[in-house]
């Protein structure tokens, strides 16, 4: 397994592009759409989890416990999850579909809210499989971060935004570039697949990405 030491509103659009082509006036870009389902066993490495200064309890298998104005760190969590690719007429994008690895660090405050960041990577392929993952020679790296909150309206969810730029390797995605917003949304504390969540209507997609792909400069 490779292992490298990778979702109430978002960076805008309007940020995005304007970053976008201020850094490579020449380059040809393709908009891209994704969604990002996570499997209801996902989990491919448990990190480390505490509670600066605190004492660390569990009230149920995704609810930790610090106590009273304890903070909550999660260090080098491992998981997948499967990617659908579109561009933005709904046409297939292969090239983002496929298994994603990804690593999650965050510092929440009492909420569960807080800067989160990590590393990902990117197997393209037909099915979503964490075989996929094993030694891959065509793929997508990078990294993410952005900032998880709580939103209460009246049921509580978290929304995290997240910032992601990536690099191709191999075959057809080499030297490409990507750089995306996803916006995930989880319903527990400990951020997990919606399947975990006992009589939970929906399955996902947890998360939704929107970005563009650098095709090459002229």
């Amino acid at each position: 397994m490779i292992k490298k030491g990778m979702k109430i509103a978002a960076v805008s659009l309007g940020l995005l592009l304007n970053q976008v082509f201020a850094d490579d006036f020449g380059a040809t870009w393709t908009e891209i759409y994704g969604l990002d389902e996570w499997p209801a066993l996902n989990t491919l490495a448990e990190g480390y989890m505490w509670c600066p200064g605190g004492t660390l309890e569990w009230l149920n298998p995704l609810t930790p416990d610090c106590g009273k104005g304890k903070r909550f760190n999660i260090r080098d969590v491992e998981a997948y999850s499967c990617l659908t690719g579109m561009t933005m007429d709904y046409v297939y994008e292969p090239r983002i579909s496929g298994t994603m690895w990804f690593s999650i660090n965050a510092n929440l405050d009492t909420t569960f809210s807080g800067p989160v960041h990590g590393e990902f990577i990117i197997v393209p392929g037909a099915s979503c499989d964490p075989d996929d993952l094993d030694d891959p020679t065509v793929y997508w790296e990078g990294t993410w971060n952005g900032k998880r909150t709580r939103v209460c309206d009246p049921t509580c969810s978290w929304i995290g935004n997240l910032s992601i730029v990536g690099h191709g390797y191999g075959g057809e995605l080499e030297g490409l570039e990507m750089r995306a917003e996803e916006v995930i949304t989880t319903y527990t504390a400990l951020p997990a697949p919606w399947e975990y969540i006992p009589g939970f209507p929906y399955t996902g997609p947890e998360g939704q990405v929107h970005g563009f792909i650098k095709e090459h400069i002229e």
